[in-house]
C-alpha cells in the first residue's frame, strides 16, 4: 500500500484513524449541467459530453470551498494517489458527517480493486434540501484496507479486458491531454 498527495497539508499520520485511513477532497470537480435539450445515453462520449457542455470542469484553488447544489450529482476526486499491490484491496466509503449533511459520495464501486493505482473519483449527490458547501482539503472519505487470502490473479493493473488506466486523474478512469488545457483554462 502507498499513499501520497502533491499537496504540502497530505500529513498521513493526522489521517490515520482505528481501523481506516482519511481521504481530503481535491481541487477538481467535474458537474453536470442540464440544457434544454440535453438528453445523457450511456453510450455518449466524454468528448460528447464536454463539446455539447453538459461535463463541465471546476477547479477550485486551495482554500476555497465547493458548493454541492441540492439534487445534483457532481464527480470529485480525493487529494491523495495510492497505489494497491496485488494482495489488498480498498473499502472506500463516505465519512459521516458529509454523509449527514446529505452528501452521499462513492454509490458504485467502493472497492478498490488489486492493482488499482491512481486517484479515486467519487459520485456525490446532495440529497438535502439545502445546497451544502465544504472546503477543499476536508476529509470526505475513508478506505479500510483488506489483505486477500491469496495475490489476485487478475489485479486492476494487469487487467487487460479494461479499456482504462488509472495512471492519472479521470472522472471515468482516463484521462484525455484536452483535460489539461481545460484546466490551465480554469485557473485564470
Amino acid at each position: 500500500i502507498k499513499i501520497w498527495s502533491f499537496s504540502n497539508s497530505f500529513d498521513l499520520l493526522k489521517q490515520m484513524q482505528s481501523n481506516n485511513i482519511d481521504f481530503r477532497l481535491s481541487n477538481g470537480f467535474w458537474t453536470f449541467r442540464r440544457h434544454r435539450n440535453s438528453v445523457l445515453s450511456l453510450d455518449m462520449s466524454m468528448e460528447e459530453m464536454i463539446k455539447q457542455k453538459i461535463l463541465e470542469y471546476d477547479y477550485v484553488p486551495d482554500g476555497g470551498s465547493f458548493t454541492f447544489y441540492q439534487g445534483k450529482l457532481v464527480l470529485a476526486y480525493v487529494d491523495e494517489v495510492i497505489s494497491l499491490s496485488n494482495v489488498v484491496k480498498g473499502k472506500f466509503d463516505g465519512k459521516s458527517k458529509p454523509s449527514r449533511f446529505g452528501l452521499s459520495s462513492h454509490q458504485t464501486a467502493a472497492t478498490i480493486h488489486p492493482g488499482f493505482n491512481g486517484s479515486i473519483c467519487m459520485e456525490i449527490s446532495n440529497t438535502n434540501e439545502f445546497d451544502v458547501s465544504i472546503n477543499v482539503g476536508s476529509a470526505i472519505a475513508s478506505m479500510e484496507f483488506v489483505f486477500l487470502a491469496q495475490p489476485s490473479t487478475r489485479p486492476r493493473n494487469l487487467d487487460q479486458s479494461k479499456d482504462w488506466t488509472h495512471k492519472r486523474k479521470g472522472p471515468f478512469g482516463f484521462w484525455l491531454p484536452e483535460w489539461d488545457e481545460i484546466r490551465k483554462k480554469s485557473l485564470h
